[in-house]
């Protein structure tokens, strides 16, 4: 869970970037950054949930 709080934050402070008067190319890498991120939360949220149930994904 230490590593999703950290994801969490850096998330957090890459909408404050975003939100910021950026380039338009600067705004587009922290969008992909933000998405990658945000799928990787994801992702480790969807494991601990089947690993909470006694599943896995083969």
């Amino acid at each position: 869970m230490q590593n999703i709080s950290l994801d969490v934050q850096l998330c957090r402070g890459l909408v404050t970037a975003i939100r910021s008067d950026l380039d338009e190319q600067t705004t587009e890498c922290l969008v992909t950054l933000l998405a990658e991120k945000l799928a990787v939360i994801d992702s480790a949220l969807v494991s601990k949930e089947l690993e909470h149930r006694g599943l896995r994904i083969a």
